[in-house]
């Protein structure tokens, strides 16, 4: 999220809110919803979580002070929906954070996720503790918000029929090259793959092109996203076929096409799980926007902004 649009959103949720001058005994306090606390530690265990993913902001950027603010606002709205999720009895089970964390430690090598949380000043109760609060807010708005959202199937039809466009697909081609600067090179190499060399392996060794450590491979590509020259041969081979000599303003190549995929122009029936998704997703923001708006009018919210300014 871009931060312009972050502080945007926190100036929504910290408007109205009242301004106290209290001291805390113990950790300064920054906010309070509905009487509880948001202390300057528990700032400063968002903004360690904030690296593993906890924060649409970095930790770097908690030194910055609209991110600041902005990194309040969010834990004010963790706060207010984990009351609500308590007063309606829903939480993150034992075996859903569980399953979150057995995810969150896969993208690690052995070792290395404990060691990066005890790099960044934390230990797995804190994180795990950090997960069963996201988990449960997530669960909280899947109930009060996504749950009530239903699409109707000649709805969904009509909106594909508006937007087919948006669900077709090109015709496309994987395809290899190697690229030499003359043409006797082109033609010896030509006839090397067709008397049965590998293309990859002969294109890591003699194209001059950047690919040509990657065997030439240029990827799934469409009509109009190499230059012409390449979309006129390639498009005529069948997988598997090699090109003659192709002069290009890059040089001399020599293509060879892996894989074909036609155009696709799906029906509504194939697309229709997608279209559903995606109106559920329009029309989840919309009620989330009044849901979160009859939530906090109902929420009482204390922002210390002179301890947050000391941070």
């Amino acid at each position: 999220m871009k931060l312009k649009n972050a502080i945007a959103i926190a100036a929504l949720l910290l408007a109205g809110c009242t301004s106290g001058t209290e001291k805390a005994p113990d950790s300064p306090v920054l906010a309070t919803v509905n009487g509880e606390t948001i202390t300057v530690a528990m700032f400063q265990d968002k903004v360690q979580l904030s690296n593993f993913g906890f924060s649409n902001l970095s930790a770097s950027d908690s030194t910055d002070s609209d991110a600041r603010i902005y990194m309040l606002s969010q834990m004010i709205e963790e706060e207010m929906y984990l009351q609500e999720a308590k007063k309606l009895g829903i939480s993150a089970s034992d075996s859903e954070v569980e399953a979150a964390l057995k995810k969150a430690r896969a993208d690690y090598p052995e070792g290395v996720f404990e060691s990066t949380l005890k790099q960044s000043g934390l230990d797995m109760d804190r994180f795990r503790d950090g997960l069963a609060r996201r988990l449960t807010v997530d669960k909280l708005i899947a109930a009060q918000v996504y749950s009530g959202i239903k699409i109707d199937r000649a709805r969904a039809r009509a909106w594909f029929v508006r937007n087919r466009e948006e669900f077709s697909s090109p015709a496309k081609v994987h395809a290899r090259q190697i690229v030499v600067d003359n043409k006797a090179d082109a033609e010896a190499i030509l006839k090397e793959i067709k008397a049965g060399g590998d293309f990859a392996a002969i294109a890591k060794v003699r194209s001059f092109s950047p690919d040509g450590a990657s065997g030439g491979d240029l990827g799934y590509f469409s009509k109009g996203e190499m230059p012409p020259e390449f979309d006129k041969v390639v498009f005529r081979l069948k997988p598997g076929q090699v090109s003659g000599v192709v002069k290009t303003d890059y040089g001399y190549h020599v293509f060879k096409v892996e894989d074909a995929r036609p155009a696709k122009k799906p029906s509504f029936e194939e697309a229709e799980d997608d279209v559903v998704k995606r109106l559920t997703a329009q029309e989840g923001e919309k009620a989330f926007a009044k849901w979160q708006e009859a939530l906090k009018a109902r929420t009482a919210i204390e922002v210390r902004f002179e301890a947050l300014g000391k941070l």
